[in-house]
């Protein structure tokens, strides 16, 4: 596998590296949103195999939209107690560099909702599903810098590999067409279209992830979208 540019779909444990032939393993990850709910499925199955360092928008982790998901797992309530509290939307990424120093590769699974406000489309599946906050959209710009910032310390810090939570919701306005029968199928060229800001923000999430992969903006990030 080249090491030049990586951009993939790939599910969430796809972190190694290939090295002429061989697979070498990251010693240090980086894990933001550690006291969520995706983490605590994630993170069980890689604690024997790594050291981590673990943020969180919130010391008690896991906060959704007011609700708080119970952990599951072991290593969930280990890293509780050593969960530090980061705002990565802050554009003063001074604040929070030092995180990402002698960091192998990151797992980015933060995601911030703020007022208990969701915007993504519940049952996205049905044609007169209700309609979304509009006002959703300036939570999500907050989603979109966390991940900018991600990737601009992964290239400044000399990261090797960053994996990016996705969504369905990224092209979730098929969804509703396809159990409509309005639309047959949908493939991997399918351009990714959402009727939502939260879906808009996870295919811009993606993007984001392309433009870094591609060495463009200096050294190329290895980086795989999970959806």
């Amino acid at each position: 596998m080249s090491s030049e540019l990586v951009w993939s779909g790939l599910p969430f444990f796809w972190v190694c590296f290939e090295t002429r032939g061989r697979t070498k393993w990251p010693k240090e990850m980086l894990v933001m949103g550690a006291g969520g709910y995706p983490s605590s499925l994630l993170l069980p199955a890689l604690i024997e195999r790594y050291e981590f360092v673990t943020l969180d928008e919130c010391r008690e982790g896991g906060k959704r939209a007011g609700k708080v998901y119970p952990n599951r797992g072991d290593p969930i309530v280990v890293f509780r107690d050593s969960l530090i509290e980061v705002d990565l939307a802050d554009p003063d990424i001074k604040k929070y560099r030092a995180y990402f120093k002698d960091i192998d590769a990151v797992i980015h699974n933060g995601w911030v909702y703020r007022d208990a406000m969701l915007s993504n489309a519940p049952v996205q599946w049905l044609e007169d599903r209700p309609a979304n906050n509009p006002d959703s959209y300036c939570q999500e710009r907050d989603n979109l810098d966390m991940a900018f910032h991600v990737f601009k310390l992964a290239i400044e810090e000399g990261v090797r590999r960053v994996i990016v939570t996705s969504s369905n919701h990224a092209e979730d306005w098929y969804e509703a067409k396809l159990h409509c029968r309005k639309l047959n199928t949908i493939g991997p060229g399918t351009y990714p279209m959402s009727d939502n800001c939260y879906g808009w923000a996870k295919a811009s999430c993606e993007h984001i992830g392309f433009i870094f992969a591609t060495g463009r903006i200096g050294r190329a990030v290895e980086n795989a979208q999970s959806a």
